[in-house]
């Protein structure tokens, strides 16, 4: 794919997290291509709860230091995914409205009752950072949320007061998606965790667009969900300072769930692959243009985006970009912005597909605790098997020459015994337990056992190279980018 270098893209949200959870993929793509990228925050989410113990009493109904607290997880998340960042009118501005009903709706700088003030701030950002695409929430906030409800109106003023034609898309979750998710997580073994009633979490029945997330933008977005520390708690027996409580949830098709999270609710809740999204304007030909090319990365550098100019209202407009979800690795830009697109779905011909790089599958299979431990067992046996021919075959002599070829073998079979551990665990202490079976088997056989008063293993340069090599191969695993 073309990259997006002169390509400006702006995620107008509700709070620190939102950023992850509902656009983290896309936007931490859209990055790695050039794309310059600015996540507009419009509150410090002071009202929400907190995960864990450590930092419990900065919650709005007693230290209410939440907010400035966050303002550190929202930088951690921007960096991963390499975007920017900023706050409409400044960090503090406008304070979380909470849910509709709560007190704080009624606080003086509540977001949700914000005016023409918001329109101004935004408007203002537009000005500086001209977008060829925004990215909000749909009229409901996605879950009816007052202050994604009032993101989305203020973003939508915004365009329409400075007249722009950028293409809008609306963050969703697709029910499809969800549900199938859903169906391949058991039941999570953290106490708290539930799992999610029919129809409880809110979803859309159709999307205008589905992105598949690459491994990159995967590995970006739960890294920047794992930064929101007091929102959110990812399932994969990690732990962290804010919470130091480790939650497991087993999967059964992780294409389908990668990763499994809750909020502060503990309703359990899968971390899709695909991201989706509504078409928010009223879209013509060269509007569909417009997000096609930069969606699929073949959007010029510097080009102004085009759209919307045809005025359709209601129904006739829908209709206009409902024909059907279109995939991410499946877009592609019509030669000229004249060109029509096709009026129902259909494949590219090979002379007009760009080249697709193919997906990369992920290999970790998350497994019941079961499974996990016979694993274990198996290559903790594995270890102890080939432990003991290395350090019996150690002295082999060929030709009249020592010839140690079990040192590199110890190397390479410890990196397998780790590699195949990750396959059963996530957790890098857990993984290594192969190896630390196969050290103390070398370690009892050093210093217990002798044979006609030598030792089987002794202090010799190829027993040490032996056991650093060993070492080394078995920790290789967890220190390679993968």
């Amino acid at each position: 794919m073309k990259n997006l270098n002169g390509v400006n893209v702006i995620a107008v949200h509700a709070h620190p997290d939102d950023e992850a959870i509902w656009t983290g993929g896309m936007l931490s793509d859209l990055a790695m291509r050039g794309a310059n990228v600015l996540v507009v925050t419009c509150t410090l989410g002071e009202q929400g709860e907190v995960i864990g113990e450590p930092y419990a009493n900065l919650v709005a109904d007693k230290a209410d230091q939440l907010g400035g607290f966050r303002i550190r997880e929202l930088q951690k998340s921007l960096k991963t995914l390499g975007v920017r960042g900023t706050f409409l009118g400044g960090a503090g501005c406008w304070r979380d409205s909470g849910m509709a009903g709560d007190p704080a709706n009624q606080h003086p700088r509540a977001f949700m009752n914000a005016g023409d003030e918001a329109v101004e701030q935004l408007k203002s950002i537009f000005l500086t950072h001209p977008p060829h695409l925004i990215i909000t929430y749909g009229p409901d906030g996605g879950y009816g949320h007052p202050d994604h409800i009032k993101a989305h109106e203020i973003t939508h003023r915004a365009v329409e007061q400075r007249n722009l034609v950028t293409p809008i898309l609306w963050a969703v979750t697709d029910r499809r998606r969800f549900d199938e998710g859903v169906a391949v997580i058991t039941a999570p073994t953290t106490a708290g965790w539930r799992m999610p009633q029919p129809n409880e979490i809110a979803c859309v029945t159709s999307s205008d667009i589905e992105v598949r997330l690459s491994d990159a933008a995967l590995a970006a977005k739960v890294q920047a969900m794992k930064a929101h520390a007091t929102q959110l708690w990812i399932a994969d027996g990690s732990i962290n300072d804010t919470n130091p409580v480790a939650a497991f949830a087993p999967i059964i098709d992780p294409e389908k769930a990668p990763f499994v999270f809750a909020l502060s609710n503990l309703i359990t809740q899968p971390l899709l692959r695909f991201e989706h999204y509504q078409i928010g304007t009223v879209v013509n030909v060269s509007t569909r243009n417009t997000i096609e090319a930069l969606v699929a990365g073949e959007l010029e550098a510097g080009r102004s985006s085009n759209g919307a100019g045809d005025t359709t209202d209601g129904e006739a407009g829908a209709d206009d970009h409902r024909g059907g979800a279109v995939s991410y690795t499946h877009l592609r830009a019509h030669e000229t912005p004249d060109t029509p697109p096709p009026t129902t779905p259909q494949s590219a011909t090979p002379q007009q597909a760009p080249k697709q790089q193919p997906a990369v599958q992920r290999l970790y299979r998350t497994a019941t605790r079961g499974e996990a431990v016979a694993g274990m067992a198996w290559l903790c046996l594995g270890a102890i098997i080939s432990m003991f021919l290395e350090v019996i075959y150690l002295g082999t002599w060929m030709f009249g020459v020592a010839v140690p070829y079990t040192i590199p073998i110890a190397f390479f079979f410890n990196m397998v015994l780790t590699r195949t551990a990750l396959l059963w665990t996530k957790n890098p202490y857990l993984a290594l337990i192969p190896l630390w079976v196969w050290l103390g088997g070398i370690i009892l056989i050093a210093f217990t056992f002798s044979f006609t008063g030598d030792q089987l293993i002794g202090s010799n340069i190829r027993s040490i190279l032996l056991m650093v090599a060993g070492a080394l191969g078995g920790s290789w695993p967890l220190f390679v980018k993968k």
